[in-house]
């Protein structure tokens, strides 16, 4: 059988206050000031900001692990080849957010210069200066030569057209449709993952009536990890009843060609994410919640190594499935010793500082910290 995870339960898994792998690779890549700096809303940020292959993959993982209707549901598909600029998106949704549109008689854009005005003044970065054409802001929205250059854009008024027509779904622009569903020119990553010898029995909607396999999409895990409160959203669980296999699985699209992707599990540390989400897999407890989900009893059932199934966003039309070797699984959850680490040391100092309440302060007292010659901190 497939069993899907509903909207709001994935909802509650994103707004749940707990450390996730994304949070341990951050701390470990970038330090903790940063980890806590993207907790914050910070001014000087967009009001609305995305970046195109988030939306493009968010937009996979939808179509593949939610379903065609809750995909149509979330997603609005533009007419438009390519969207407005990051900063003129933001502020057009913020326009569009701040605005009544029942009360307006004219609810094309040129209905709403005042809200643009404001919304121009509102997108400042952290000196306070405006994001867009700073030296050409005026006071008054009559005089402000800004909101004349953003009318006189046909893309702009399109684009605002369809945040009205979208009513709140992620838009989708024709391009970014093309890569995820296909089009006349290319193969997309959903049908390749659907209909490829390689893939598609991982994904067979004929398994909704099968007695032998079930396929958990979505599934939240929530745990505590030596007093630590941590969260997983596992992609797909794949689960063989004849051979008593549990096979945990991530879904990417990548950018690079797919043969590439041991470069890109390197880069952006997939394989902490995997051993951070096997281990919790293997876990008695999660494996009984697992057997509640499938109204099955899994205990004795053999969970697999973690794999990530790929596809490539440049060149589609050959996924691949990567499976983590016992050594890589290691490595995620304790590096390599030296120089890099794995999700285990990730929770000691997210633990550390966690008690300190993220105060450096109270973490370095006298302010002194000396850098050894692998160029790592010696206190």
């Amino acid at each position: 059988m497939i069993y899907r995870t509903e909207p709001e339960k994935i909802q509650e898994y994103y707004d749940y206050p707990a450390i996730n792998q994304s949070g341990l690779k951050v701390i470990l890549k970038d330090g903790i000031q940063i980890f806590k700096a993207q907790e914050e809303v910070i001014k000087g940020d967009m009001y609305y900001e995305e970046k195109a292959h988030f939306v493009i993959g968010k937009a996979i993982d939808c179509y593949i692990t939610e379903g065609k209707e809750e995909f149509k549901r979330q997603f609005f598909i533009s007419t438009l080849q390519k969207k407005p600029s990051d900063t003129l998106m933001s502020l057009l949704q913020m326009t569009f957010d701040n605005s009544t549109l029942t009360d307006n008689d004219d609810i094309s854009l040129n209905g709403f210069k005042e809200i643009l005005h404001q919304s121009l003044k509102n997108h400042v970065d952290e000196k306070g200066k405006q994001l867009y054409y700073d030296n050409r802001k005026k006071d008054n929205w009559q005089d402000d030569t800004r909101i004349t250059s953003i009318l006189d854009n046909t893309v702009n008024h399109q684009y605002w057209n369809e945040l009205i027509e979208a009513n709140g779904k992620q838009i989708l622009s024709d391009t970014e449709k093309a890569i995820v569903l296909g089009s006349e020119d290319r193969i997309g990553i959903v049908p390749s993952f659907l209909n490829h010898p390689n893939t598609r029995f991982l994904f067979d909607e004929k398994l909704e009536n099968s007695r032998d396999i079930d396929i958990v999409y979505q599934f939240p895990i929530y745990e505590s990890i030596d007093d630590i409160y941590t969260k997983k959203l596992l992609d797909c669980i794949y689960i063989d009843h004849l051979k008593k296999i549990i096979r945990p699985l991530d879904i990417k699209s990548t950018r690079e060609p797919v043969l590439m992707f041991n470069k890109a599990m390197k880069d952006r540390r997939y394989d902490l994410q995997g051993s951070f989400y096997y281990d919790s897999i293997c876990n008695p407890l999660n494996i009984d919640k697992l057997s509640i989900r499938t109204r099955k009893d899994l205990r004795g059932y053999r969970v697999a190594n973690f794999a990530f199934v790929v596809e490539s966003t440049s060149l589609p039309g050959t996924p691949m499935i990567f499976p983590m070797g016992d050594d890589m699984l290691q490595h995620g959850r304790v590096g390599n010793g030296i120089y890099l680490l794995g999700y285990k040391q990730g929770l000691d100092i997210y633990k550390k500082w966690l008690e300190l309440d993220f105060t450096i302060e109270r973490m370095y007292p006298n302010g002194v910290l000396f850098i050894d010659n692998n160029f790592e901190y010696r206190v």
